[in-house]
C-alpha cells in the first residue's frame, strides 16, 4: 500500500474525518481563515443574491429568527437611550421557565398566545434591557400596561 493510499484511507476513516474537522475549525478561527471565509461568503452571496435573500427571509420568519430580531431591536433601543442591554435568548427562556410559561399579569398560558417582553421599568423611564427588568406578558396585558 502506497503512502497516498494510506493517507486517503485515513482521511475517509472516522478518526481522519474528526482530525480534519479540528484542523478546519482551527483555520477558520485564525486571522487568515476569517479573511478567506469572509471573502468566500461575500463571493457566494454575490453569485446567489436571490437565494440568499430567500434564506434570510425564511430565517426572519422562523421562531428563532423572530426571537433574535426582537432581542436585537430591544438592544438597539436600550443603546440609543444609553442604557445597559445584556438580555440573551437563554435568559429570556429562563424568564419564561421561572414564570411557568404564563403571563405575569393575567396568567394565560403561552401555549395559547405568544409571549412578549415587558420592561418592568420602561426604557422611556430609564429601564435597562437586562434580565432583572424584563417580565413575560401576553400581548394584551403588555399593550394595556403601556409605559407604567
Amino acid at each position: 500500500m502506497t503512502k497516498a493510499e494510506r493517507d486517503k484511507r485515513y482521511q475517509q476513516s472516522e478518526k481522519g474525518k474528526e482530525a480534519q474537522k479540528k484542523k478546519n475549525a482551527k483555520y477558520r478561527h485564525s486571522q487568515n481563515g476569517k479573511e478567506v471565509t469572509k471573502k468566500s461568503t461575500y463571493s457566494w452571496i454575490a453569485r446567489n443574491v436571490e437565494l440568499f435573500k430567500s434564506r434570510c427571509d425564511d430565517y426572519r420568519k422562523s421562531k428563532h429568527g423572530k426571537e433574535i430580531f426582537r432581542i436585537k431591536t430591544q438592544r438597539y433601543r436600550a443603546r440609543k437611550a444609553s442604557l445597559p442591554a445584556t438580555l440573551t435568548l437563554d435568559e429570556w427562556n429562563d424568564i419564561l421557565d421561572n414564570q411557568d410559561n404564563v403571563c405575569a399579569i393575567c396568567g394565560i398560558s403561552f401555549d395559547k398566545v405568544r409571549p412578549t417582553q415587558d420592561h418592568i421599568t420602561p426604557v422611556s423611564k430609564g429601564g435597562a434591557y437586562i434580565k432583572e427588568n424584563i417580565q413575560a406578558l401576553c400581548g394584551s396585558c403588555n399593550s394595556r400596561k403601556s409605559n407604567k
